[in-house]
């Protein structure tokens, strides 16, 4: 059934943004206010933002905008102009929020005297300090350094990039929760202030799985060349297509060899073990092929599913648009312009957010933009602190695994008080990834993942399988602002947690469901991880080499819908301050994966074309690729994107005869003759170390990067510099560094201020909040209802 549309629900009405900023990161951050239903002025250069331009499978026609560009800036104002023009200067006492590219041109602390209520997020590739502040990057370069690359794809090829400019889709997102708290405390009331976000930053939380974290736990051990991460099942071919399995829990494994009929090795324990079936190569393949390849997808998928193993089709730009899961919620829409797009992949009161008609043409509202009186300060106060504008907060976390804890960390580092709960026989997935990594008996407390994004919470261990436990929760949520869950919706409704339910329990509360499909549609009630995300949504068809089987990007869907997550909380917080009234919020965790992986069903719907995996190509940037060093495991990025840039390295590699050969010239001329260019530059790489040669290229302009170790990812000088990694004094672990927020902001030194807690540590101090007494707490421990460590581990 169709999703009904409610234009007129604009949560964030009113709100002015000036977007200073082109490409994908700062036109992302304004897509989502425009979607919310703020008022976005794109300020663009002369020749228009170069996105206009852009397309991955086509040259676009003149005087047309390519589908990317539409996308992110569909329902916005354009003028001409930049932000340090005083026609520009003087629309921003009156906005609520300025995105800037983080043009060194513009004084940042003079804006913030002449303009102490506005909002400012700055996003570039390294950040406004630093080192590394200004020095050139592409996506495939921020990959590398931060440490994101060097683990991903098959072991014979060079390590290979997450296809479609991840890194700089993930800037503009993670930016959003933390800009939009920025701007409602200054509609409070407050302070404005400025949130410098480095997309290297943001790679390091989203795109390592942590790695940095198992090598301290492990008493950071030399290390020899990086291992490869690979999955078995994976992406497998089907008689008529691509099915995508996760089989990460041994029960998981189990239920797959009965899938595939061979209950015979179902006791075998090499079966179980990752390393093992690795190791088995070409004869464990075949088992799979003999079950799998003689089946169409549906049949695959069927029988997965009855058998409750994770599975999902591996979709291209061609055949997601006739997913049906993503049909039956309606997420597809024709807009005014005849474009296919997406709705936004949250919703308020079950209803969908409709999508504004058309994007601008260049300087359309040159003649509109004018500036507006100084914004109301109507809503109610979320905070008192600028730095942490959620201080007095209080957020019930029912979340688990990485996507869930991303959503409810981001609150929590913006000031929420966050209680996280588990159960004492469910303890969260995260803290069973610790059993190999453990120093003592009490092996759940050293997940790496759990303690790296469990931080800035409080955790309590009760039975929702109880009565009384259920009692406790209810209390717990009458008293607080925001509760959030992210199981199987039979799971949450098991416990009478609907929408309708909590809203009349707490008429105040932000009620966030983060479903993994959404809470209506076929898939429903299926399980999902981000390695059946990726390729539903298309991530994985575009990364790979163009003759091998799509890669997974290495859990990336839960970062992604982990800061959509925190995004939608902040837009159900702002639609309670304009109203009065309690919220209703569901954000879809495939959804959002397939909102920052668009860019293959729009050029299809738009052109016709099927964007395919090109290696460690792009479109926008040639020569690209990723070439050995001198050194054993070592590896370096090259990313030409301009004319100038090629010239600088051809006279570095090559003789001078090089930059004036005329194949290589142009763009175009350097795409068609990409292979003898990879043949110069490898040449030239291979004799160097990776460090230095990519020191050497930054200088002269060209944007290069050293594909770095993630286990030794902390080290790197530009987050020594920055601060990324905080010290956390962890009651089990130690003395550990965690990765703190991608973004420096006024006052803030560290961001985490609690370690992630121990099983059930907080339990008699937060039922002591609720008045229970410490007799009654000792009595619930006896019977069980709560508990300090996990039941029957």
């Amino acid at each position: 059934m169709a999703a009904r549309v409610v234009d007129e629900s604009r949560p964030l009405d009113g709100v002015q943004v000036i977007e200073c900023a082109t490409g994908i990161s700062g036109p992302l951050l304004g897509k989502l206010f425009v979607d919310a239903g703020a008022d976005v002025v794109k300020v663009e250069p002369p020749g228009g933002d170069p996105l206009r331009r852009f397309a991955s499978t086509v040259s676009v026609p003149d005087g047309h905008d390519g589908a990317l560009f539409r996308y992110l800036n569909r329902g916005k104002r354009s003028t001409v102009g930049s932000v340090v023009d005083a026609r520009v200067r003087a629309l921003l006492p009156g906005a609520d929020l300025l995105i800037d590219d983080g043009d060194p041109a513009l004084d940042i602390a003079a804006l913030r005297r002449s303009c102490p209520r506005l909002a400012v997020v700055s996003i570039s590739a390294f950040g406004r300090g630093g080192p590394w502040s200004g020095r050139p990057a592409t996506d495939l370069t921020i990959q590398a350094e931060s440490g994101g690359l060097q683990f991903r794809g098959p072991t014979d090829r060079p390590p290979v990039q997450a296809g479609g400019r991840i890194s700089e889709f993930l800037g503009g997102l993670f930016a959003a929760a933390p800009a939009l708290a920025a701007v409602l405390h200054a509609r409070s009331g407050g302070e404005g202030t400025h949130l410098d976000l480095s997309l290297h930053d943001v790679m390091a939380l989203s795109g390592t799985n942590h790695l940095d974290l198992v090598h301290q736990l492990t008493g950071a051990p030399d290390v020899g060349p990086p291992v490869r991460t690979l999955d078995t099942p994976g992406i497998e071919q089907a008689r008529d297509g691509l099915v995508a399995f996760n089989c990460n829990a041994g029960h998981m494994m189990q239920m797959f060899l009965l899938l595939l009929g061979r209950p015979d090795l179902m006791e075998d324990p090499q079966y179980l073990s990752l390393n093992a079936r690795l190791g088995m190569g070409a004869s464990w393949q075949d088992v799979i092929d003999a079950w799998v390849s003689t089946r169409t997808v549906r049949e695959v998928i069927d029988d997965a599913v009855a058998l409750r193993v994770p599975v999902a089709p591996c979709h291209d730009g061609a055949s997601v648009g006739h997913d049906e899961q993503l049909v039956a919620r309606d997420v597809f829409v024709t807009a005014e312009d005849g474009q296919v797009g997406l709705r936004p992949p949250y919703r308020l009161g079950g209803q969908a957010i409709g999508v504004p008609p058309r994007a601008p043409r260049l300087g359309e509202h040159d003649a509109d933009v004018r500036p507006r009186p100084a914004p109301e300060r109507s809503m109610a106060a979320l905070g008192t602190d600028p730095a942490r504008p959620l201080t007095g907060l209080r957020v019930v976390d029912l979340t688990a695994w990485w996507v869930g804890a991303l959503t409810t960390q981001i609150l929590g580092r913006l000031g929420a008080d966050v209680i996280h709960i588990e159960g004492p026989g469910n303890p969260d997935g995260m803290r069973l990834l610790g059993k190999v990594l453990a120093r003592s008996d009490d092996w759940w407390e050293y997940g790496h993942v759990f303690a790296a994004v469990d931080t800035d919470r409080r955790g309590i261990a009760v039975d929702l399988g109880t009565d009384e436990g259920l009692g406790l929760l209810w209390r717990l949520i009458e008293q607080a602002d925001v509760l959030v869950e992210n199981f199987a919706p039979r799971v949450a409704e098991a416990w009478g947690l609907t929408h309708d339910a909590v809203l009349a329990r707490n008429p105040d509360i932000v009620y966030l469901r983060m479903p993994a499909f959404g809470l209506d549609g076929p898939w429903r009630d299926r399980p999902a991880f981000a390695q059946t995300i990726e390729p539903m949504s298309t991530m994985s068809s575009i990364t790979g080499f163009a003759d091998g089987m799509p890669v997974s990007k290495g859990g990336l869907p839960d970062p992604v819908g982990g800061a959509t997550g925190a995004w939608a909380a902040l837009v159900g917080l702002a639609q309670r301050a304009r109203t009065g009234a309690p919220v209703a919020v569901e954000s879809v965790m495939l959804e959002a994966a397939l909102h920052v992986a668009a860019q293959p069903m729009l050029e299809h719907r738009a052109y016709g074309t099927t964007m395919g995996r090109a290696g460690n190509r792009a479109a926008h940037a040639a020569p690209q690729g990723v070439y050995r060093t001198a050194a054993e495991g070592e590896w370096l990025t090259v990313s030409v994107t301009t004319d100038a840039q090629w010239q600088a390295l051809a006279a570095r590699v090559g003789d001078p005869a090089l930059a004036r050969d005329p194949r290589f010239t142009s763009h175009d001329g350097r795409v068609e003759h990409h292979d003898s260019l990879d043949t110069i530059i490898g040449a030239w790489v291979a004799t160097r170390d990776a460090s230095t040669a990519a020191d050497e290229l930054c200088a002269l302009g060209v944007p290069a990067g050293w594909c770095r170790d993630p286990r030794l990812i902390r080290h790197h000088p530009q987050y020594r510099a920055r601060g990324l990694f905080e010290p956390v004094d962890h009651p089990v672990l130690g003395r550990i560094e965690v990765p703190g927020q991608p973004y420096r902001a006024p006052g803030v030194s560290k961001w985490i201020t609690r370690p992630a807690p121990t099983f059930g540590q907080h339990t008699r101090e937060v039922l002591g909040e609720l008045g229970v007494t410490a007799d009654a707490i000792d009595d619930l421990y006896r019977r069980g209802v709560v508990a300090d460590r996990p039941r029957d581990l």
